[in-house]
């Protein structure tokens, strides 16, 4: 998690860094220097919630703005009201003078409840404050067993391992730090707030996996996303062998990979030369 934490008072702010336990800044007003935010009638918020990759929500009187933290800027279309956007919360009584918002992750060990845990034998870096991601991959292999092996052997150890043939999750790192199944030839992709698969099987076979092997990783999806703030979404075109070879654009610049939230496969990462998970159905899997 970063270490930043911003607080709001009287059209002012003032930025504290958890790490030292001290501010660094001193206090300075909201307009100017969060763009749009003033502007939109919300200099003075009563409530922030850092809850979607990539964005942060802030909230006044009957309404509330969407801001992305990457453009720096209040997101177009803002502001809305509370209770047309946030079902429930108007009837309950909370659709104005909302006062206090949460993201729930903070930073403990998160493990899978249904996942035998097999751990890594070299320890995951510490993510950076970046938008959360997953990233599939396939094993290239026929059982989990091989795969374990193989981790064991070079020490490329991803978040989890699951084999959907038969239903079966093994974790390996709590999601609340990074892997080992990306190089990093290009960025620190492994602390990129990366949660990754290794899916048992091979990337040439993935388009024509059954429907159930699908639905296990889509329930495997959601049941992350419960926990940690990935993105229900991908925005990612997801080829074969020969379409990734013809299409070098589908991998992702360091800058795109920075920004990005949601989920992609081995093949987007920057600096790779993978393939996998091939043309897999990624819109059954966000269906």
């Amino acid at each position: 998690m970063g270490t930043k934490v911003y607080f709001f008072k009287a059209g002012q702010y003032i930025r504290y860094d958890r790490a030292s336990d001290s501010t660094d800044s001193a206090p300075a007003a909201v307009a100017g220097n969060w763009p749009g935010l003033a502007e939109a009638g919300l200099g003075d918020p009563d409530a922030a919630l850092n809850l979607e990759a990539g964005k942060a929500f802030f909230f006044k009187g009957d309404s509330y703005v969407r801001y992305d933290i990457a453009s720096d800027q209040v997101d177009a279309g803002y502001p809305l009201k509370i209770a047309d956007q946030w079902p429930g919360l108007g009837g309950a009584g909370f659709g104005s003078g909302v006062r206090a918002a949460t993201d729930l992750f903070d930073g403990r060990d998160v493990w899978l409840p249904d996942a035998d845990r097999v751990p890594a034998t070299k320890n995951g870096p510490s993510y950076l404050p970046l938008p959360w991601r997953g990233v599939l991959h396939t094993t290239e292999g026929s059982t989990i067993e091989g795969a374990l092996q193989s981790f064991r052997t070079t020490n490329f150890w991803p978040t989890l391992t699951v084999e959907p043939n038969t239903f079966r999750i093994v974790q390996h790192y709590s999601l609340n730090t990074g892997g080992r199944a990306l190089s990093d030839h290009a960025t620190p992709e492994n602390a990129a707030r990366c949660v990754q698969i290794e899916m048992v099987g091979f990337a040439g076979q993935t388009p024509s996996w059954a429907p159930e092997q699908l639905a296990f990783i889509r329930d495997l999806v959601g049941k992350i996303e419960a926990l940690v703030a990935i993105a229900h979404t991908s925005g990612r075109t997801f080829l074969d062998s020969a379409g990734v070879n013809a299409n070098p654009q589908n991998r992702m610049s360091v800058d795109e990979w920075k920004r990005f939230a949601g989920w992609c496969g081995h093949q987007h990462v920057p600096g790779e030369t993978h393939w996998d998970p091939g043309a897999i159905d990624i819109s059954a899997i966000l269906s």
